[in-house]
């Protein structure tokens, strides 16, 4: 047990920056067609993740799983900044995460439990065309290190630093049906200046997001989506980890319309070919969205 722990440990320094908080910031087909000026949205969010690993140069070192149940809330208004639509946000997590299996148990911590750290930001768009379905935007969030956070184990929802991401959103219509969206990502990390006596930090990461929307019905919308990540290597006590991320994502999903508006949001998403670090192996999100003025 203790060769093991030698040998995993490392691989689990970073394990607080996993994206825990993915169901809030990630990128969510429709998102980048702006509301009307004077909508505000209140958004509920619910997700299930489990990840699989680690994983060294793709191959799988135990068969143990840490499990995440997420639900966070998220506050948006809609606003004219000099002609543009500018939607500020707040978002505050709260997660329930539980590493199981005895190595991984005794190298993380059993589990966390608490708010996660709370992120505001805005979304601005340069483009705007409701007759052509065609818009073009720029997401900046923040996250503050708010969260719970036990800087004796590893397993973490809290990050103790700060987080910064810059996406870039772009929809064009590609026939009465049919619509396409792109979604680079910058993210950018501060310092853990105390993960169990150590100083973490992290190169940045990039993401590129594809999503094909169809449009079956004005209340009903299905989509796929495929993402590539790559960055985001860990550096500890000066000492790079020659971690970076290499992975694909893919998804899956819909939402709905009722009758009164609210929109319902449900989609799977499944990591491939990932080779280092934990390996998402289910995520389910389930989010409701209310429009009022």
């Amino acid at each position: 047990m203790f060769y093991r722990k030698k040998i995993i440990l490392p691989l689990f320094l970073c394990v607080c920056f996993s994206q825990l908080d993915a169901a809030v910031n990630e990128v969510i087909p429709g998102d980048y067609e702006a509301p009307a000026v004077g909508i505000n949205l209140t958004t509920l969010y619910l997700a299930e993740r489990k990840m699989a690993g680690p994983y060294v140069d793709g191959h799988k070192l135990t068969d143990e799983t840490v499990t995440s149940l997420i639900s966070a809330v998220k506050f948006t208004t809609t606003l004219d900044v000099g002609g543009y639509t500018v939607c500020p946000m707040i978002a505050l997590p709260y997660s329930v995460t539980k590493s199981n299996g005895d190595t991984m148990s005794a190298i993380l911590g059993h589990e966390s439990v608490g708010f996660s750290d709370v992120l505001v930001g805005a979304t601005g768009w340069l483009v705007n065309d409701k007759a052509k379905n065609q818009y073009l935007a720029a997401t900046l969030l923040l996250f503050a290190p708010t969260g719970e956070y036990n800087p004796k184990q590893l397993l973490n929802i809290g990050e103790n630093r700060y987080k910064s991401t810059l996406n870039i959103g772009y929809v064009q219509k590609l026939s009465d049906d049919f619509f396409i969206e792109l979604s680079p990502e910058l993210a950018l990390y501060g310092k853990n200046d105390n993960s169990l006596g150590r100083r973490i930090e992290q190169n940045p990461s990039y993401a590129l997001t594809t999503m094909i929307r169809y449009n079956q019905t004005p209340q009903l919308t299905l989509f796929g989506g495929f993402q590539q990540n790559y960055g985001g290597g860990t550096i500890v006590e000066g000492v790079a980890q020659n971690d970076d991320t290499r992975m694909q994502k893919a998804t899956l999903g819909g939402y709905y319309y009722t009758l009164a508006g609210t929109q319902i949001f449900l989609r799977y998403a499944k990591e491939f070919h990932t080779q280092s670090g934990m390996k998402i192996s289910d995520d389910f999100l389930l989010r409701f969205q209310w429009w009022f003025k």
